[in-house]
């Protein structure tokens, strides 16, 4: 009698199908979306930025030749031209009003800065004032001169409305509530030059 080698069970196959797997998994998948992602076409550029940095982790400048290109000096104005694209709350602010504002940087003594504006639509003022008008920004080196930047409180918090701005997107956007010298309102514009 000639013996017959014992009949190996289905959950064998199953296990030694499921362990290639999953290092098909673990190992060449990975690798595959590493290499896609190395040699991307599109990628996004956006201009150098200028942004608040703590001077204890600053890395050490690297010297260039020629000069050296450095964050905006306080007090180096942008100026941003704005079109009204929806008003609400505020009549004297219809749609396809002309609007300015002239962004300047201020140093913090801690090594940060912050932006400040005015922005003024028709003659009328929105946003700003003597005392007021600060907001957390970035602003970006280079032609033009973009500015982000926001004030998430409204009135009823800091005494002035609620402002965002975005240049590269071309936006803005400005909003209070009714305890605000206009009272509640929302408007939104199309940012149409920077400089």
């Amino acid at each position: 009698m000639s013996a017959e080698p014992p009949a190996t069970p289905r959950a064998v196959y199953a296990a030694i199908g499921c362990g290639a797997l999953l290092l098909l998994g673990l190992v060449v998948v990975p690798f595959g979306v590493a290499l896609a992602t190395l040699d991307d076409p599109t990628p996004e550029t956006r201009p150098p930025v200028d942004r608040p940095v703590d001077p204890a982790l600053a890395p050490p400048p690297t010297p260039a030749p020629g000069p050296a290109p450095g964050p905006a000096p306080a007090g180096d104005a942008r100026r941003v031209e704005v079109v009204v694209t929806e008003s609400q709350g505020l009549g004297r602010v219809p749609a396809g009003t002309a609007c300015t504002m002239d962004v300047e940087r201020h140093d913090r003594p801690d090594g940060s800065f912050v932006c400040r504006t005015d922005l003024t639509c028709d003659g009328v003022p929105l946003y700003g004032g003597a005392d007021s008008g600060y907001f957390d920004c970035t602003l970006y080196q280079g032609s033009p001169r973009h500015v982000a930047g926001e004030d998430r409180q409204t009135s009823r918090q800091d005494a002035d409305p609620a402002f965002r701005v975005d240049t590269i997107r071309g936006e803005l956007e400005l909003s209070d509530d009714a305890t605000g010298r206009l009272g509640a309102f929302v408007v939104r514009g199309r940012v149409t030059r920077v400089e």
